[in-house]
């Protein structure tokens, strides 16, 4: 195969595309084009940016990119990037004594947490009031009767009597005993549900910009503009996807019409035209397609 340099420069010749042009398009200065060129690698950066140039050029004016690729490594003597797997000394197995240890301790987390958003349930919504997490996840002892503490209903207030305190029935005066007024029965706690949250209702704003996403069927040239600076000057090969965004405006001058397709702001829009026919479309704020 011939050189590099050479055979981009006649693609490019043939095209009737100058230094300039492939400038523009592929945005690598004309000093590394023209030592690209003449086959001139040492004044070009490390290899991997020169493939990544060779791949730009030759996609632009037609020719394979791996091909190209290729060849600039055998005339280079460089290998081409691929990745070296690494090999691992140890297991990335852990041993079973480890693993159970660590269901184990899992297994306890998840009984907490399950124990946990139970009771937060059952205060919540079965009793109606906010509950509080405790410090400790113990409960207290409850009080033995010997405490002195006698349980009453609801509608009778609560006495609280001590061995020490009490007093005989037989040394108090019935009548000198002032009538008190009758303590007013508490009624029970009634369950509180929780308050109803508000739906709120978000109403999707308009996407702003406008977005292009072409997918290529057969090879085509493509020229993109958005808002008025130009984007690509390429020629697109079949499986080629690729997605354009402007804020006023994106146009689209296309040289086969027949192997493209796009898509406007998630909007698949009608075919362009016959294989081989020269199409410009323009999309703005104010001809999108509608869904």
């Amino acid at each position: 195969m011939a050189q590099v340099g050479a055979t981009l420069r006649a693609a490019r010749e043939s095209r009737g595309l100058t230094l300039e042009d492939i400038e523009k398009a592929t945005r690598i200065r004309r000093v590394l084009l023209e030592a690209l060129e003449n086959d001139a690698y040492d004044d070009l950066p490390s290899p991997v940016y020169t493939r990544g140039f060779i791949r730009n050029y030759a996609q632009l004016v037609g020719l394979d990119p791996e091909e190209m690729v290729a060849a600039y490594a055998a005339a280079t003597g460089t290998p081409p990037a691929s990745p070296t797997p690494e090999v691992l000394d140890e297991p990335l197995v852990q041993s079973p004594r480890g693993g159970a240890l660590g269901g184990i301790l899992w297994g306890i987390v998840i009984v907490l947490a399950i124990g946990i958003a139970g009771w937060y349930a059952y205060t919540r919504f079965y009793l109606g009031e906010t509950p509080t997490l405790p410090s400790l996840p113990f409960l207290a002892p409850a009080a033995s009767p010997e405490a002195g503490v006698t349980a009453t209903p609801p509608s009778q207030a609560a006495v609280v009597t001590t061995p020490t305190d009490a007093v005989d029935p037989t040394a108090v005066d019935p009548t000198a005993v002032e009538p008190t007024e009758e303590p007013t029965a508490t009624p029970p706690p009634t369950a509180t549900l929780p308050p109803t949250q508000a739906v709120v209702i978000v109403t999707p704003t308009a996407v702003a910009g406008i977005t292009v996403e072409a997918r290529v069927t057969a090879a085509t040239y493509v020229e993109v503009t958005a808002d008025g600076e130009r984007l690509l000057t390429t020629t697109l090969q079949a499986g080629a996807e690729e997605a354009w965004t402007g804020d006023e405006a994106v146009s689209l001058r296309v040289g086969n019409a027949g192997g493209i397709s796009l898509t406007v702001n998630g909007v698949e829009v009608p075919p362009l035209g016959a294989s081989g026919e020269v199409v410009t479309v323009e999309y703005t704020r104010d001809n999108l397609p509608e869904g």
